[in-house]
């Protein structure tokens, strides 16, 4: 029950800062110019960012906690923040069609604290956590730095950034598993967009969505 609590509290601070970065994204105000005024949920989009970032922070939080409680505190709590990361990256990239580079490097920045937290508290078992993170990073976001060169506007750059991030997060099978759910889910999101022609076969879709509701799905069929 505690680690549940910090984890929701983690969640309730995560979705603060990515609310607000969006708000500030959005609406071209500097990030340290915001005030509480600004911030305020006015109009279905903010309440729909809030509503789903709450929701996908505390199922997740609830799921990783019930199912897979043998993974520990800080597994949980990593994968937590790469989820509350993806959020906003996704919000910004269906409006504007980037991932910005700030958040990238946040949620980088912040795995090396969770690196040095995992080698102090079991130096042995970070290094095979740690090499599972190189590899992830290397490989799956390597993989699609050479699909963005060979299939020009098929994979842009951010989404490279984001594939590396999940690999320095979850691991090469984690990460493996959350692309092959992103990429399911963004196969039926593009049918959908083709069917009510809301996109011809030419444009190119927002694709850190659909990476979202894969990553999500995979870290509960998984738990990591």
């Amino acid at each position: 029950m505690k680690h549940l609590i910090i984890e929701i509290i983690l969640t309730l601070v995560l979705t603060f800062f990515g609310y607000a970065f969006t708000v500030s994204k959005l609406s071209g105000q500097s990030f340290s110019a915001l005030r509480m005024p600004h911030l305020i949920p006015r109009g279905r989009n903010r309440k729909l960012y809030l509503a789903i970032s709450l929701f996908l922070g505390i199922a997740l939080a609830a799921s990783l906690t019930a199912l897979y409680p043998a993974s520990g505190l800080l597994h949980h709590v990593k994968l937590l923040t790469l989820v509350m990361f993806i959020v906003p990256m996704a919000a910004i990239d269906h409006v504007r069609h980037i991932i910005p580079n700030t958040l990238i490097l946040a949620a980088i920045a912040m795995r090396v604290v969770y690196a040095g937290l995992e080698l102090m508290t079991d130096a042995a078992g970070a290094l095979v956590i740690l090499k599972s993170a190189a590899l992830g990073a290397v490989l799956v976001g390597g993989f699609f730095l050479i699909i963005s060169f060979v299939m020009k506007n098929s994979v842009g750059m951010g989404d490279v950034k984001l594939f590396f991030v999940m690999g320095l997060y979850q691991g090469l099978w984690g990460a493996a598993n959350a692309v092959f759910f992103s990429l399911i889910v963004s196969f039926f999101y593009a049918v959908y967009l083709l069917l009510t022609r809301r996109k011809t076969r030419k444009d190119s879709i927002s694709l850190a969505p659909c990476v979202l509701i894969g990553a999500c799905i995979a870290i509960g069929l998984s738990g990591m």
